[in-house]
């Protein structure tokens, strides 16, 4: 049974397939990514094509494969930096570029001592080489050390100190729809890096884990990952995805902070 999440109107459907998939991280219990279930519906759809009538095998038990990984890791410490008023120029060094053979996407830098967050898309394959890129012009290689493709979050580490990390807005001051905000990332090419956009909040979406600032602000490939930034320069999200349709335009979303402790 695969769960079957739409994000824009956060609600869940359950479909019941009878095949399978050679892909690896499988995430069970909150969700599934898209390439993951077309790969199992297509292999399905070939084996009625061949004529194949076995169809009909039902699992008895299902792992938790998430849970088994996660109960692996140890625990990450980091004391959050909470920041008064800073200028939207001044928060620049605070976002990175992050690049692998397939493209590029952003990053936040959430600690000093090199760690950084982004979004899981930008990292998907864990096997694949990727590098940081600093506003200094180092280059440095990636660990990616958490990931969970649900949130669409990614935790990375580069053999590095002394960086400059991104403000938190403080608790008692959460953001309000209407509100400006910033996006800051590398949109596009890897040549514009640090491009900043502007909009504002235009709704909180879902609950819990699955909740999603929405905003207007220019988003295009290569955002993902970067910074969401309100008008002090403090940190509030994780620009995550925007929606691409026809006539669509000014719909894009990003991770709260909030949702990053996990």
């Amino acid at each position: 049974a695969w769960a079957i999440h739409n994000p824009y109107a956060m609600d869940t459907d359950t479909v019941r397939m009878t095949t399978s998939s050679t892909w690896s991280g499988f995430v069970i219990g909150e969700g599934l990514r898209r390439d993951l279930l077309s790969d199992c519906i297509s292999r399905g759809l070939v084996r009625v094509l061949k004529g194949e009538t076995d169809l009909q095998w039902e699992a008895e038990a299902v792992r938790d494969v998430e849970a088994e990984w996660k109960a692996e890791w140890d625990t990450l410490s980091f004391a959050p930096t909470f920041g008064g008023e800073r200028r939207i120029s001044e928060t620049l060094d605070a976002v990175v570029t992050i690049t692998s053979e397939d493209g590029h996407g952003s990053g936040c830098i959430l600690d000093a001592d090199g760690w950084i967050v982004t979004n899981h898309h930008v990292v998907d394959d864990t096997t694949a080489r990727h590098e940081v890129h600093f506003s200094d012009g180092r280059s440095l290689p990636a660990d990616i050390v958490r990931w969970d493709p649900v949130v669409d979050v990614a935790l990375l580490k580069v053999d590095t100190t002394g960086l400059d990390a991104l403000a938190l807005r403080p608790a008692d001051m959460p953001i309000d729809i209407g509100d400006p905000v910033y996006a800051v990332g590398t949109p596009y090419d890897q040549g514009l890096d640090a491009t900043v956009t502007r909009g504002i909040i235009s709704s909180r979406r879902g609950k819990g884990m699955k909740q999603r600032l929405q905003t207007d602000v220019p988003i295009s490939p290569g955002n993902s990952g970067g910074a969401l930034l309100d008008e002090d320069g403090r940190w509030i999200g994780v620009v995550n995805s925007k929606l691409v349709a026809f006539e669509v335009d000014g719909i894009g979303f990003a991770i709260p902070v909030e949702a990053l402790p996990r």
